[in-house]
C-alpha cells in the first residue's frame, strides 16, 4: 500500500474525529501500545450489529508523524482526491504549522472550497424556495444530503447540486430553473443539467438510468421511499440515504474507481446518525447483492479511520482507490467498459467496444441527434453526420479512442474483473456510467 496515501487517510481520520478524541490521541506516536490497543478494539468491533451502529466507536488512529518535506506531495494527493479541507484540518490537528511549506496552497484550495460551499448552499436555498412557490416536489441527493453529517459542511466538496424531482413536474421545474437565470445543458434519460456560470445543477427524474437492470428495479423513480419534510421539500430517512449513497459508491467503484470521499460518507453516516438501523441497511443491500461489499467497506472504514488492522481485501480496496482520483483512472474506466460487454469473451469485447464508439446505439444517437429521435429511419444519416464531424473537427479524439481501446488489453480487463470479485462485486452487463 502507498505510504503517502495511508498518511492521507490518517489525516482525514483526524479531521472528522471529535476534538476531544483528537486530544486523547495527540501524544500517541504511530506503532506504540495505544495503536495496538486500538487495533485490538477494532477486531472486537468487526461484527457491527444494529445495536452498535457507530463505526467510530473504537476511536481514531494515533496522530501520524509527518515529515514537513512530504507536505507538498500530500497536498497534491489531497487535490487529486478533492479532500483539501479535510487534509488541511488534519495537518493542523497533527501539529503542522500553517507556515510550513506546502500549507499555503492547501489553505487557498480549502478556502476556495469553503467559498464554493457557501455559494452552493445559497443556490440550493434559492432553488428550493422557487420550487416551493412553483409547487415542485424536490429532494436533495448525494453529497447535498450527506454533507449535513460533517462537523462543517465545507468538509464535503460537491461538483454539482443533485436534486430529485418528479417526472410529471419536469416541465414546471425546468421553467423555474430558467426563471432563476439558469441555462439548460446536457440532457439524458433521467438527468437535466442547468448552469449559470457557477455550480451546475442536475435535476434527476430517477436515481439512475432505467437501463440499469441491477439497481433500477429497486429504486424506480426514487420517490417510493421519500418522506415529505416541509411543503414540497422531501427527504429520505438516513438509512435510505446510506443505501443510495452506497449504491452510488458501488457504481463508481465498478465503473473504474471511486475516491476517498465516498468512504468518508459511509463513515459519517455510521458514526454520526444516532440509532442508525444497520439491520435495515444490511437487509436492503442484501436484496441488491451488495451486503458483502458493504461489510468490506465497513472494515475499510475501521482500518482507515480508527487504526484497525488491514486485511487482504481492505489492502486491495485501498490500492484501487489510491490509483485513481475521485472517479478512478482512464485505463480502469476503459477496462470496465470492455468487461461490461465481454460476456466471457474479453478479446471480442475489445473489438465490440471499438465498434460501439464509432457506431453508438439507436438510443444514444437519439440523444446526440434529435432528428434521429423524430425519425429513426434516418439513423444512417446520423452515422454519416457523426463520421463527418469526427473527421473534420475531432480527429484528435479518433486517435485517442483508437489508442485507448488498443491499450486496454484483455488481460487488464480480466484483472479488473478479478479485483471486483475479490471485494464482493460483479460487473454490470450494461453501461451504467451515467448513473
Amino acid at each position: 500500500m502507498n505510504a503517502l496515501f495511508l498518511t492521507l487517510t490518517s489525516l482525514v481520520a483526524l479531521a472528522i474525529a471529535d476534538a476531544d478524541a483528537v486530544g486523547r490521541n495527540a501524544d500517541s506516536p504511530c506503532g506504540n501500545a495505544q495503536t495496538d490497543n486500538a487495533s485490538a478494539d477494532n477486531k472486537k468491533a468487526a461484527n457491527v450489529t444494529a445495536d452498535d451502529s457507530r463505526c467510530g466507536a473504537a476511536g481514531i488512529p494515533p496522530v501520524p508523524s509527518i515529515d514537513p518535506a512530504h507536505i507538498p506531495y500530500i497536498a497534491a494527493l489531497a487535490g487529486r482526491q478533492r479532500m483539501e479541507n479535510l487534509v488541511y484540518t488534519g495537518l493542523l490537528r497533527a501539529g503542522i504549522s500553517e507556515d510550513t511549506e506546502g500549507m499555503k496552497p492547501l489553505l487557498r484550495a480549502a478556502f476556495g472550497n469553503a467559498l464554493q460551499c457557501e455559494r452552493q448552499n445559497a443556490d440550493f436555498d434559492r432553488i428550493s424556495a422557487a420550487f416551493q412557490q412553483a409547487g415542485v416536489d424536490h429532494l436533495p441527493l448525494k453529497g447535498l444530503a450527506s454533507r449535513e453529517l460533517y462537523q462543517s459542511i465545507d468538509m464535503r466538496s460537491l461538483s454539482d447540486l443533485d436534486i430529485l424531482i418528479r417526472r410529471e413536474q419536469l416541465e414546471k421545474a425546468c421553467e423555474t430553473m430558467t426563471s432563476l437565470g439558469y441555462r439548460a445543458g446536457k440532457v439524458s434519460k433521467y438527468e437535466h443539467v442547468f448552469e449559470n456560470g457557477g455550480a451546475a445543477v442536475e435535476l434527476h427524474t430517477a436515481l439512475l438510468s432505467p437501463e440499469n437492470r441491477d439497481f433500477y428495479p429497486y429504486f424506480g423513480d426514487g420517490w417510493g421511499r421519500a418522506k415529505q419534510r416541509d411543503g414540497h421539500l422531501w427527504r429520505y430517512s438516513r438509512e435510505d440515504e446510506l443505501v443510495y449513497s452506497f449504491v452510488h459508491f458501488t457504481k463508481h467503484y465498478r465503473n473504474g474507481g471511486a475516491g476517498i470521499k465516498f468512504v468518508v460518507d459511509i463513515e459519517e453516516y455510521v458514526r454520526r446518525v444516532p440509532g442508525l438501523d444497520m439491520e435495515y441497511v444490511r437487509g436492503e443491500l442484501e436484496s441488491l447483492g451488495l451486503v458483502s461489499f458493504f461489510e468490506n467497506a465497513l472494515r475499510l472504514c475501521r482500518a482507515w479511520f480508527e487504526g484497525g488492522e488491514h486485511d487482504d481485501v481492505t489492502r486491495l480496496m485501498t490500492d484501487c482507490i489510491c490509483r485513481g482520483g475521485v472517479f478512478g483512472t482512464r485505463d480502469s474506466e476503459i477496462s470496465a467498459r470492455i468487461a461490461r460487454t465481454a460476456d466471457g469473451d474479453m478479446r471480442g469485447a475489445s473489438r465490440k467496444r471499438m465498434w460501439q464508439t464509432f457506431f453508438p446505439s439507436l438510443d444514444s444517437m437519439k440523444e446526440i441527434y434529435p432528428f434521429v429521435a423524430r425519425a429513426p429511419f434516418l439513423l444512417p444519416v446520423g452515422y454519416a453526420a457523426r463520421a463527418f464531424r469526427l473527421l473534420l473537427f475531432r480527429r484528435d479524439r479518433i486517435g485517442r479512442l483508437i489508442s485507448d481501446t488498443k491499450s486496454a488489453s484483455t488481460d487488464s480487463a480480466q484483472h479488473f474483473v478479478d479485483e471486483l470479485h475479490a471485494v464482493g462485486l460483479d460487473i454490470c452487463r450494461i453501461d451504467d456510467s451515467d448513473m
